[in-house]
């Protein structure tokens, strides 16, 4: 296997994990990390720190309801953790076994590089992936297989549903923020 950041200077250069995420994020990641310790604690008494994968596998429910604890109003779950530190634990890992499952079939390389996501305003030159989008629209994307979906895998079509994916979380957001006021309005009741 190679490195997750390509074989490259200009791949491995392209990720900037550190500054891009661990100085963006520090108190919220040192916040997962210690959901990290206490899951360990919790999971796997006495052993060294590793992720039981086999053990509380419901990343989305359990991520979902880190969130509303927050959202109504608990910051610290039982054991002292951030509740939104335990969601933010639980998504990262719900992506790490879906890069791994989409690696399995196919469908994402193991031994290839992740692509950086698009530079987002931080460099004035387009980064590979908008070049790549730009250059395919209309296009079929390398690697897609299964004959059924040729000609519909396009990147006019990845992007179109990425922009479906979008508006259906701003609206699931909406959703969760007046859950959140109709459950704080419920405990002015009791």
């Amino acid at each position: 296997m190679t490195s997750i950041f390509g074989e490259s200077y200009e791949g491995r250069k392209a990720h900037l994990i550190f500054d891009g995420v661990v100085m963006y994020f520090p108190k919220a990641l040192a916040a997962v990390a210690a959901v990290s310790v206490e899951g360990n604690n919790q999971h796997n008494p006495g052993e060294p720190l590793h992720w039981a994968r086999g053990k509380s596998m419901d990343q989305r429910n359990t991520a979902l309801r880190h969130m509303i604890d927050h959202a109504a109003g608990a910051s610290f779950d039982n054991d002292g953790c951030w509740h939104l530190a335990k969601a933010a634990w639980r998504i990262l890992a719900w992506l790490e076994l879906e890069i791994e499952a989409d690696a399995a079939k196919g469908l994402a390389r193991d031994d290839e590089p992740i692509k950086p996501i698009a530079s987002g305003g931080m460099s004035s030159h387009p980064s590979a992936t908008e070049r790549d989008l730009h250059e395919q629209a209309g296009k079929s994307i390398p690697g897609i297989t299964d004959p059924s979906l040729q000609g519909q895998c396009t990147a006019d079509a990845v992007q179109s549903s990425f922009d479906g994916i979008h508006a259906n979380t701003q609206r699931h957001i909406g959703t969760l923020q007046r859950f959140a006021q109709i459950l704080a309005e419920l405990d002015t009741l009791a």
